[in-house]
């Protein structure tokens, strides 16, 4: 079963550091945080969505320190930049189109004024794990982040896209189907993975 993806806060459910098994009950994300710190010594709370592909990568033995299923955003107003260095340093260095992770290009007839369409559907998901955690495969749709000193895996939902008639940024449902999807790939990924042939115990 996977869970609904919420629009901004997300839902949680609390995580026991015994077997890291995961509460029935489902809090609000304004409950999570003032619970937190009262049960900060028993377990610790999660997004709902990622919650059983959380417990079940702690239970191998793969310790987590952070994570976020994300989520999306209300506000969702375009932001104009005209300066060409500026959309040079926006564009994603791993790719050679136009089409930026969260927004697209304009180039204007005279080829010296750029645009910038900036509408940011999501916040990206991702996994930070303990210090000395490293594992072999990474779940689809995600990629090891290289600027991170941890081991940590994020995932991208493509706020905008190009069916042929130009660049759209993405709608809500699309959005909120492509974090569905990204819980999903990560909990079959945490499903596969072995268990760790020494256990890990978070301290």
């Amino acid at each position: 079963m996977y869970c609904d993806v919420n629009d901004e806060k997300s839902n949680q459910k609390f995580i026991s550091f015994d077997d890291y098994s995961v509460s029935e009950r489902v809090y609000s994300y304004d409950e999570a945080i003032k619970l937190q710190e009262v049960f900060s010594d028993q377990g610790f709370f999660v997004d709902e969505s990622i919650a059983q592909a959380i417990s079940e990568l702690n239970r191998k033995g793969y310790i987590t320190k952070y994570c976020c299923s994300g989520h999306l955003f209300k506000d969702r107003q375009p932001i104009r930049v005209e300066e060409k260095k500026e959309i040079l340093e926006l564009l994603p260095k791993r790719k050679e189109h136009l089409i930026p992770k969260k927004g697209y290009i304009e180039i204007s007839e005279d080829d010296e004024k750029y645009t910038f369409l900036y509408n940011g559907a999501c916040s990206m998901p991702y996994v930070a794990f303990a210090e000395g955690v490293e594992i072999d495969s990474i779940p689809e749709g995600f990629y090891l982040d290289p600027e991170e000193s941890a081991y940590v895996i994020r995932a991208e939902v493509e706020c905008c896209t190009d069916e042929g008639s130009g660049p759209r940024f993405i709608s809500d449902d699309e959005a909120r189907e492509g974090l569905r999807q990204i819980s999903r790939n990560l909990q079959e990924w945490a499903n596969t993975l072995p268990y760790k042939k020494t256990a890990s115990v978070r301290k």
